[in-house]
Formats: C-alpha cells, sequence, structure tokens
C-alpha cells in the first residue's frame, strides 16, 4: 500500500506556545481517610509559589515537627578559638 502526503492548506498560522502564568493557589493535594477523597488545598499564595505557607511548613517538618531553624555558625577567630593547644 503506498503512502500519499497530503499538503497542509496555505495560511495556516504556526503553532507557538503560551507562557506559563505563575501559580495563585495552592497545588497540595490533601487526603480525606474518612470519605476516602482526595483534593486540591487551593489556598492562595503569594509570588507564584506552588503550595501556600502552610503546606510548604507541612511538607517541611512532616506535620508532626517544628520548622527548622536557621542555623548561625559561630566566626573564626584566634581570640574565640575554643581548641586546647599544647
Amino acid at each position: 500500500m503506498s503512502s500519499v502526503y497530503y499538503p497542509k492548506p496555505r495560511g495556516i498560522e504556526r503553532w507557538t506556545g503560551k507562557p506559563k502564568l505563575p501559580n495563585t493557589v495552592c497545588q497540595k493535594t490533601i487526603y480525606d481517610q474518612q470519605q476516602r477523597l482526595r483534593y486540591l488545598c487551593q489556598a492562595p499564595t503569594l509570588d507564584g509559589k506552588q503550595y501556600c505557607d502552610t503546606c510548604f511548613k507541612e511538607t517541611l517538618t512532616g506535620g508532626d515537627r517544628k520548622p527548622p531553624e536557621a542555623v548561625t555558625v559561630e566566626q573564626l577567630h584566634w581570640t574565640n578559638d575554643k581548641r586546647k593547644r599544647a
């Protein structure tokens, strides 16, 4: 069986992709164990983030721990060096 070439009609515009818009609602999937349903959080987000603040903290900690605090590193200097010296 021979294949037949069907050309495109003239004057058709080329396909152009649409730019992705920033997120305005939370995309976190929440599961309801009693009714066995799943749905999106749909809380408003800031700056196009994927999750709202509460869902983001829950993903960091798993919901059972406090969120991690910022670690402060003590600057090394010869006056506060705590190593034993000979």
